[in-house]
Parts: C-alpha cells; structure tokens; sequence
C-alpha cells in the first residue's frame, strides 16, 4: 500500500476550506494511487469543510465506487482502497 498522504504536512494548514483547494489535492492523490491503485489519506490534526471533503472524496468515491472506501477505527484515518 501506498505512503501514507498527510494533509496537515502537504499544506501545513489546520484547516482546509476552498473546493479549488481540494481539487489539487485530489489530483496528487489520483497521481499517487496509479501504480497500485491504493492511496491513504491522513486527516490527522485537520478540520475540513463540507465543501472541501465534498471537492476531494466526492469524485474520488464515484472514480473508484463506494466499496473502495474503508476507515480505520484504529486510528481514524479514512482509507481510500483499491476496486477488488
């Protein structure tokens, strides 16, 4: 699986809000899940709004389908996964 794609440390912002901002975002995640087709993100220490997570998971869940979404209870990071 693929390096871990922290949104804190790419921005090094606490809080993420503009879909243009998200748009970009998406766009290195679609980048880094082309070899295996897996990517995770990690919203550790980030406050999103609706409009950003509607612009960067929205598209990503209809690209790769509802089945490929996965969060992990351990450590609250969601988890975008590969179609089986």
């Amino acid at each position: 699986m693929n390096q871990a794609i922290s949104l804190n440390q790419m921005t090094g912002l606490r809080v993420l809000g503009t879909r243009h901002g998200a748009k970009k975002i998406r766009k290195l995640v679609s980048e880094s899940r082309q070899g295996d087709g897996s990517a995770v993100i990690d919203f550790a220490s980030i406050t999103l709004t609706q409009s950003f997570a509607d612009e960067l998971i929205g598209p990503l869940l209809l690209d790769m389908g509802r089945r490929c979404y996965r969060s992990s209870r351990s450590n609250l990071a969601p988890r975008m996964l590969a179609r089986s």
